[in-house]
């Protein structure tokens, strides 16, 4: 993720990096050039405007939080993207919106050489203002065609059942992609696998 946004973020200044091994942090920058490390989390949010934070757990998320919140933090815009309780990201919400501030959710999903090559789906949730400001225009062209997705998942199904084997995983999976594709066609993308489960739970297909 550090690496596509020195490399494709349009950055006015320095990535400034900060880990809690600090030596992972300055091997990093050493890598991919254009950053600068801090010697602690309050030093660098107090160095940047737009803050992205993850973290391995809710703890860890909040503990991170309760100490760079005791700075001025005034108009800066944090973006979790670590994954966490849906109270902890309103607890996080309050807080730094007390501090005044701007926050927004947005856990990411994919493996490592997804996250190379900018393919990680992000799942933003805020204020839609701020929301957009990460995500640019809404456009209808889908990052990760429901289609192709069907397509995949269809064809490693058909490979178990060749093999006598069962994947109860992508049956699941399978049948969620059949759901999106019902309600946005061939403009469906893959994330959209959300919208499914929340319309099997009897919510609607999108949020707000």
């Amino acid at each position: 993720m550090c690496g596509n946004l020195v490399k494709k973020g349009n950055l006015t200044s320095p990535l400034v990096l900060y880990n809690r091994t600090g030596s992972r942090a300055k091997q990093l920058a050493e890598e991919l050039g254009n950053c600068t490390v801090a010697d602690s989390a309050t030093e660098a949010v107090a160095q940047a405007d737009v803050i992205f934070t993850c973290l391995t757990d809710d703890l860890a998320v909040l503990e991170l939080f309760h100490q760079v919140l005791e700075k001025d933090v005034t108009g800066k815009l944090f973006v979790n993207c670590s994954t966490t309780q849906p109270a902890t990201s309103d607890d996080l919400a309050a807080m730094v919106e007390k501090r005044g501030a701007e926050m927004v959710t947005m856990p990411v999903f994919g493996e490592p050489s997804m996250a190379e090559k900018g393919l990680l789906i992000c799942v933003p949730a805020g204020r839609a203002d701020l929301c957009a400001e990460l995500t640019g225009p809404s456009t209808d062209k889908p990052v990760v065609s429901i289609d192709m997705a069907r397509h995949l998942a269809s064809e490693v199904l058909a490979l178990a059942e060749t093999s006598g084997s069962k994947l109860d995983a992508y049956e699941v999976g399978y049948k969620h992609m059949d759901m999106v594709h019902s309600h946005a066609g061939a403009k469906g993308d893959i994330s959209g696998i959300y919208g499914a489960v929340r319309q099997e739970s009897g919510l609607a297909y999108e949020n707000q």
